[in-house]
């Protein structure tokens, strides 16, 4: 489970020259803290039709690849522009809006819970 902070769909340079390519992106943070930026041509849509918006936790996973045909350029040996259609996978994504995780304890309430469990008083009054 990740808390969705945002997600943007965008044009990107590729190194090769001018091309450009559309993708989208998600910045997500785990309940630990860690922030993670997950990419994939269709995150942005999986996002939006689980109607998830930043600060919900969301689920997000592949659950699948599909076949597609995109437009790949090349340059030939003259060093020209042009473009082919190629077959290629894309991974199928799917979110799902979920509660937020539990609190666990910290590390300074740990020990005491653990006394209360097993029965013991540890506090220094008698």
């Amino acid at each position: 489970m990740l808390e969705l902070l945002w997600c943007y769909s965008i044009w990107f340079k590729l190194k090769a020259k001018c091309f450009k390519s559309r993708s989208s992106y998600a910045k997500l943070q785990n309940p630990d803290g860690k922030i993670r930026y997950t990419w994939g041509v269709e995150i942005a849509d999986a996002i939006g039709q689980a109607g998830a918006n930043p600060g919900d936790w969301i689920s997000l996973a592949v659950t699948g690849r599909k076949q597609v045909e995109v437009e790949k350029a090349y340059h030939d040996d003259m060093g020209h522009r042009h473009t082919r259609r190629i077959t290629t996978h894309r991974n199928v994504w799917t979110a799902s809006v979920a509660d937020a995780p539990s609190q666990g304890l910290s590390l300074k309430e740990l020990p005491d819970k653990i006394t209360e469990y097993i029965g013991h008083n540890t506090s220094k009054e008698r």
